[in-house]
């Protein structure tokens, strides 16, 4: 993933929502979404670039971030039940602490400008929390439609972008693993398999890169023996 400015304007060259690469349309959704929703900018690049689950978000506290060092601290999340919201440990029952861009803390810094330690990140235009069946009716949907993604698009797979964006930057499994808050790696791993499938051929390709640099030529097994036989005969 690179991000570049060009007139002021950040154009993300990578960015995935649906699996798929897919050049200025991650700026486009997210510029449709705050339209619809003051804030929405923030939130979406923010699930995209961090991998936090919607329940995660929502229960974000002011003091949960650092800006400055540019983490973030997910120890609560937000359920809905029977209508109501129910506060409880994260989907793992562990707390972790997500490294973002700087792209990302930019845009962080104005979107909580007078915000308390204890004021939630994420809030309904009239204030409260945000809740997904309301946001998703009013603005994910349409903002889906506006920029031309397929509506099938859910909230949670913005967490598929992260991951996609992180092994793109050449994230182990295991960095993933902490980042969304798996259980195992094997869970990232399973869930992810395609994505990281897909970067062995860059992977192959930047070992042939070195390889052509260091002018090195690799020993063939074969030749390896005959190496071991001539120092016998030596000895």
């Amino acid at each position: 993933m690179t991000l570049e400015c060009e007139g002021g304007v950040v154009v993300v060259d990578s960015l995935v929502f649906d699996r798929r690469a897919h050049p200025e349309r991650g700026v486009a959704l997210a510029r449709a979404a705050e339209a619809l929703q003051e804030g929405s900018e923030a939130l979406v690049w923010f699930l995209s670039l961090t991998g936090l689950r919607w329940g995660e978000a929502v229960a974000l506290k002011r003091s949960s971030l650092d800006l400055m060092r540019r983490r973030v601290t997910v120890s609560e999340s937000a359920t809905e039940v029977h209508g109501k919201l129910v506060f409880g440990s994260p989907k793992s029952h562990t707390s972790r602490v997500v490294v973002f861009p700087r792209f990302l803390a930019d845009r962080l810094t104005d979107h909580c400008a007078g915000l308390g330690p204890e004021d939630q990140v994420v809030t309904a235009p009239k204030g409260g929390y945000l809740r997904s069946a309301n946001y998703r009716k009013t603005v994910w949907k349409p903002a889906l439609r506006a920029t031309g993604f397929n509506e099938n698009l859910r909230i949670h797979d913005l967490r598929a972008t992260a991951a996609s964006l992180m092994i793109a930057a050449g994230a182990s499994i295991k960095a993933v693993q902490r980042a969304l808050g798996h259980a195992s790696a094997k869970v990232t791993l399973d869930t992810y398999a395609g994505l990281f499938e897909n970067d062995l051929e860059a992977l192959a390709d930047r070992l042939d890169e070195r390889l052509s640099v260091a002018n090195v030529a690799p020993v063939l097994p074969q030749e390896e023996a005959e190496v071991r036989e001539l120092r016998t005969d030596a000895l």
